[in-house]
């Protein structure tokens, strides 16, 4: 059946065409153990295909947070979809590390509570919000199972058809400020918010209580907010902030 599933997940449009068979066929999620780690897989989905073939999810960003991280860090997750870079940092900090884990959508809080019970972590801290400069009542986007990934905040033609979800935000700050300890890697995938993200951390970079800051762009959402990398980057860099390769990493000075 996976030939069917990839070619449902990756070739099969428009993506209403994709899930009308996807319920013909009752796909359902199953474990797949995938390295050392166990997962419960939707094999139609975005990262249900790129686990079961390719065996890793966004290698590049798997890399840098992996290689920045060591026993004891402080892991935040921000944009958690299914849980992937959590369980991968969880194992990576170890148990005397810590691992934020914020996602917003509810209908995948059963899959990261599932991903983290089946890989027996105790050291990761699910966090139901979205994060924004203030803390408000916002509505979520909700993309499509083949690619919940996607969900986002900005609006255009075709997602006005797709389901909300009216979610509570709240900041970076709030969060994290009365902590003692430091983020070592704070990971941000949230589909064009990434600026109002960082703009609710301001007291945590003002204290350099982030060290090194991973940034998945998504520049058309980005753009419609009236924001880009390039002003991203300079705000960062006001902060001490220097890119290398992926990374935003705080000065020594």
């Amino acid at each position: 059946m996976q030939p069917i599933y990839n070619f449902i997940a990756k070739k099969m449009r428009p993506i209403e065409v994709a899930l009308f068979l996807k319920k013909i066929l009752l796909v359902k999620r199953r474990n797949h153990r995938i390295g050392p780690y166990l997962w419960n897989i939707d094999p139609v989905s975005d990262f249900g295909f790129r686990m079961i073939n390719e065996g890793i999810y966004e290698k590049e960003m798997t890399n840098n947070i992996l290689s920045n991280l060591n026993k004891g860090d402080v892991f935040v997750d921000l944009g958690a979809n299914e849980g992937y870079f959590s369980v991968v940092a969880s194992l990576k900090v170890g148990n005397s590390g810590k691992v934020f884990c914020i996602e917003p959508q509810m209908r995948l809080w059963p899959v990261i509570l599932n991903n983290i019970q089946l890989n027996r972590l105790s050291n990761v801290t699910v966090f139901p919000y979205a994060i924004s400069n203030v803390p408000e009542t916002i509505d979520l986007i909700l993309s499509p199972s083949i690619n919940t990934g996607s969900s986002t905040f900005t609006k255009d033609f075709r997602r006005k058809f797709w389901k909300r979800q009216r979610i509570n935000a709240t900041t970076l700050d709030d969060l994290f400020f009365d902590q003692n300890s430091k983020i070592k890697v704070l990971k941000i995938d949230i589909e064009g918010f990434e600026f109002f993200a960082l703009k609710s951390a301001v007291r945590l970079l003002q204290q350099r209580r982030i060290e090194n800051i991973i940034i998945e762009f998504h520049e058309e959402q980005l753009h419609s907010l009236g924001h880009s990398p390039k002003n991203i980057n300079a705000m960062l860099n006001e902060y001490g902030f220097s890119e290398a390769n992926g990374v935003y990493k705080l000065s020594n000075q």
